[in-house]
């Protein structure tokens, strides 16, 4: 249980971690948590004395409502688990505006990049079993190709289609929303910072959110983990305002065999763990980015920040397995800030990120 508790710590976090001091007719506050099956925690200068404790309340009811009732795959009565309950159905699961948009948006985001991110990969996650091999990886074994083949052909996003509010994919696929669901959790945190706090950060594995302008000027200091584990931190950047940022790596999720690392981002073009070169990924995203013009279809009930929440986590997860050419020129084309650390340590930025750096 102590080196799963680390594992999801392990990512990004800020520093330092929270808030102090305070101020007349304000409250602040800082607690940590789980969420869909991982570890956060918030710290914010809530509005109104006293009222910390609720706005704590409506993080964590937050994260309830969108695992229990929308997001995993676990569990049953969620609405993705519908979808893929009823795969195979001409009929297909009828859903919510909210999770046909994310839907929508990832499929869009998956033929943008060729399918290095595509959530139809839940026939390869369930077979591989990397998340639950990472907390306890007894009996573990290395997939055999035919198994991994033929878990491949569930896999892709093109036979997966959603309209009028309904979800439709062939027998056998399994939607998973796991490289996405922290994203679009923290956008949610974000409308209710906004509506209650002066200011405030709230982490989720690997991907935070900051929010507002702290007094005197102190901009949030984000650091990256080494992915090697010799350090603390990579890096760390420096951020003043509203930012979803992102990490995905090799070493956040993982089982070693024969002395080889099998992690948990897994390529839909091969089946296996991606072997870009990378080690790690970084995107930051301001949460009130404008997205006109880099998506076709509308977005009904999304805002910018739930955009830019789920799409910082989408991000990293194709860069990874795009690899360092292909990744930094998805970057440029959305316009966001990027680090990559390559396998061989050394570390790749954007201009914009480099700004950034402390």
């Amino acid at each position: 249980m102590q080196n799963r508790m680390k594992k999801l710590l392990m990512g990004i976090f800020i520093i330092p971690i929270f808030i102090c001091g305070c101020s007349f007719g304000y409250e602040d506050y800082s607690a940590a948590g789980t969420v869909m099956g991982t570890i956060f925690t918030a710290g914010f200068r809530a509005e109104g004395a006293g009222n910390g404790a609720e706005v704590w309340t409506q993080l964590n009811q937050a994260g309830i409502r969108l695992e229990n009732d929308v997001l995993s795959r676990r569990v049953e009565a969620s609405e993705v688990s519908c979808i893929n309950a009823q795969a195979g159905s001409a009929a297909g699961c009828k859903i919510s505006e909210e999770l046909a948009d994310y839907l929508m948006l990832c499929r869009e985001f998956s033929a943008q990049t060729d399918g290095a991110f595509d959530v139809t990969v839940g026939a390869l996650s369930t077979l591989w079993g990397i998340d639950e091999a990472a907390v306890d990886s007894t009996g573990f074994e290395v997939p055999a190709d035919e198994a991994v083949n033929s878990a491949l052909d569930l896999c892709g996003y093109e036979a997966f289609e959603v309209s009028d509010n309904c979800a439709v994919m062939p027998q056998g696929m399994i939607i998973d929303l796991g490289a996405v669901g922290k994203g679009i959790y923290l956008a949610k945190a974000y409308d209710i910072l906004k509506d209650n706090c002066k200011y405030g950060v709230v982490a989720a594995g690997g991907s935070i959110l900051t929010y507002g302008y702290k007094e005197g000027g102190q901009p949030w200091h984000v650091g990256i983990a080494d992915p090697f584990g010799k350090a603390d931190v990579i890096a760390s950047i420096s951020l003043e305002g509203s930012y979803f940022v992102s990490t995905s790596g090799d070493y956040e999720r993982y089982v070693e065999v024969d002395g080889v690392r099998y992690h948990h981002i897994l390529d839909t073009a091969t089946g296996y763990p991606a072997n870009s070169g990378l080690c790690s990924v970084t995107v930051i995203i301001p949460a009130d980015k404008s997205w006109d013009g880099y998506f076709s279809y509308k977005y009904n009930s999304l805002k910018d920040y739930d955009i830019s929440g789920l799409l910082s986590d989408a991000l990293t997860t194709a860069v990874f397995v795009m690899g360092e050419e292909e990744g930094l020129k998805l970057a440029q084309h959305y316009e966001v800030d990027i680090l990559l650390v390559r396998n061989d340590g050394t570390m790749v930025m954007s201009d914009g990120m480099k700004r950034h750096i402390d």
